[in-house]
Formats: structure tokens, C-alpha cells, sequence
């Protein structure tokens, strides 16, 4: 028990010990920060302050934060500093700077407008910079007058940023309207080639399988044609009209038709135009191939690419 209350002992005075040595150094922060407010730097003076407070926050810090910002126009953040310490009345540095202090508050009052901010519940909001809470609020925001940036998130939704004018002892109303974020369409699929063939007239846009196949059958049945047209040809060489000539007649009696070498070549026309047909429609699934015919009264020029 004896042992315990030792370690107490030593721990309550190296505990006292510490807060002292605090206390010294922010003693010193803040008197190095009143010579700087002297000097007319008024920035390094409040930072000083800044780090005084950090170390030992206080009544005293509290009020000097407070003059120091009202000194350099940070109004809504002065108001607030210099109520806290004018919260602890009983301190003896407060009690004998209440007078400097309260009226340093009303200075700071005639700089300050309220901001009263509604919107979609949840949105974080934030006032030049500096975080006010999320929506609802439970009341206005006292901010500095003049042009302040509200600025506020929310999932789903765009960030929402604006420039609002605060009049000074006169409090604003701003709606918040943020603009959902709409997910981009989803792009529609290309339609598949359809697998059943279609047919098309002749003189009319066509698949190159389906053209090839038609080109393919009218030769053949061209071809066809001639070959069958030749060979009449052929058949009716040295007959007259009236058939009264014939092998070992007279010699005065000449034949009507002469059509031997027109139905040969007739024939073979027909026949390599069939030919050709018959490859044009073995070619048609294979869409690199191309054939040309071109056929003339005595020459047939044939030709192809597969």
C-alpha cells in the first residue's frame, strides 16, 4: 500500500511538474506574441498565440487568440474566442481584462452576418474553406461579412460551389441544390448478321454471295442456251428451206444454210459460258473470288480473279 501511494505521489508531482513547464513555455509564446503585435505583425502574432493555446489552452489564450484575430479581420473565429474566455469571468486574467475583452466582442459583432443553409440531409458543408457540418444544421452560421464561398459534397451528387454576399448583423437564407450525378447510357449492342439468306432482284443492292450465285446461274443457263443453239446450228448445215437438197443432189442446187462454223463456235461459246456459270456459284461462298465474261459474235474472253 505504502509503495502504491509513493508511485501516486511521484506521478501526481511529475504530472504538476509538466503542466507548470507547459504553462512556462505558453507564458512565453504569448508574450513573444505581444511584442510581435506591437510590431505590427499581426500574423505571426496570432500564430503565436496558435501555438501558446495548443500547449496550454486557457482563458488567457483564448482572449489573446481573440484580440489577435480581431486585429487582423478574422471575424467569425475572433467572435468565438473572445466569448470562451469571456465564458470563465472568475479567471483573474479575464476579470481584469473584461472590460477590453467585451468590447473587443461588440467590435467584432458589427463584422459578422449569419448564414442559415438548407439543403439535401447529409451534405457536408463547408464556409470559405472552413467545415460547417453536414445538413440540417442546427442554426445559422455566423460568418464574416462580406462575399463568402459556400462550398458542399454529398454522395451521388456534383460538387455545389457559390459565391453568397452576408451583410453584416443581418442573417441569409441559401438553398442548396445539388444536381445528381446521372450515369452515362449504356451503349446498345450492333445487331448480329441475320443467317438466313435473302434474295434480291436483279438491278438491286446485293449481298456479294447472293450476287455472285445469280451471276453464276444466269451464265449457266445462257451458256446452256447457246450450246443447245449451236448445236442446231450444226444440225441444219447444208439444208435448204425446203429440205430438197441433200447429199449427191446437183450441183445447181446450193444449200440455205451454212451455219457449220457459226454453230461450232455458237456451241463452244455456250459451253465455256456454262462453264464459267458453273464456277461462279462454286466460288460464291468465297468472296475474294471475281469472274468476268465478256462474249462477242466470234470471241469469247473469259476472265477471273479467286
Amino acid at each position: 500500500m505504502k509503495r502504491a501511494t509513493l508511485f501516486t505521489i511521484i506521478f501526481l508531482s511529475a504530472a504538476q511538474a509538466a503542466h507548470a513547464g507547459d504553462d512556462k513555455a505558453a507564458d512565453a509564446m504569448i508574450t513573444k506574441g505581444l511584442e510581435l503585435r506591437r510590431q505590427g505583425k499581426g500574423l505571426d502574432a496570432l500564430e503565436m498565440f496558435q501555438k501558446a493555446h495548443a500547449i496550454a489552452p486557457s482563458p488567457r489564450s483564448f482572449g489573446q487568440l481573440g484580440l489577435a484575430e480581431s486585429a487582423v479581420e478574422h471575424w467569425s473565429d475572433a467572435e468565438e474566442h473572445l466569448a470562451a474566455a469571456l465564458a470563465s469571468p472568475q479567471d483573474p486574467w479575464v476579470r481584469k481584462n473584461h472590460g477590453a475583452l467585451d468590447q473587443a466582442l461588440t467590435l467584432v459583432g458589427t463584422h459578422i452576418g449569419q448564414l442559415a443553409l438548407t439543403g439535401p440531409a447529409g451534405a457536408v458543408v463547408f464556409i470559405s474553406g472552413k467545415a460547417a457540418g453536414p445538413l440540417p444544421l442546427v442554426r445559422p452560421i455566423r460568418v464574416n461579412a462580406g462575399p463568402s464561398i459556400v462550398s458542399a459534397t454529398s454522395p451521388g451528387y456534383k460538387a455545389f460551389e457559390m459565391s453568397v454576399p452576408i451583410e453584416a448583423g443581418k442573417e441569409t437564407q441559401l438553398k442548396l441544390v445539388l444536381e445528381p450525378i446521372v450515369p452515362p447510357a449504356p451503349v446498345a449492342a450492333a445487331p448480329l448478321p441475320s443467317a438466313t439468306p435473302t434474295s434480291s432482284a436483279p438491278g438491286t443492292d446485293l449481298h456479294p454471295h447472293s450476287a455472285r450465285t445469280w451471276t453464276g446461274g444466269t451464265l449457266v443457263g445462257v451458256g446452256g442456251a447457246a450450246a443447245i443453239w449451236g448445236i442446231v446450228w450444226i444440225a441444219l448445215d447444208g439444208h435448204s428451206a425446203s429440205g430438197s437438197c441433200s447429199a449427191g443432189a446437183p450441183s445447181g442446187c446450193s444449200p440455205v444454210y451454212n451455219t457449220k462454223t457459226t454453230g461450232i463456235a455458237l456451241t463452244a461459246a455456250g459451253v465455256a459460258t456454262a462453264v464459267v456459270g458453273g464456277i461462279v456459284l462454286y466460288t460464291a461462298r468465297d468472296r475474294t473470288g471475281d469472274v468476268g465474261v465478256a462474249i462477242g459474235p466470234s470471241s469469247l474472253v473469259l476472265g477471273g480473279r479467286f
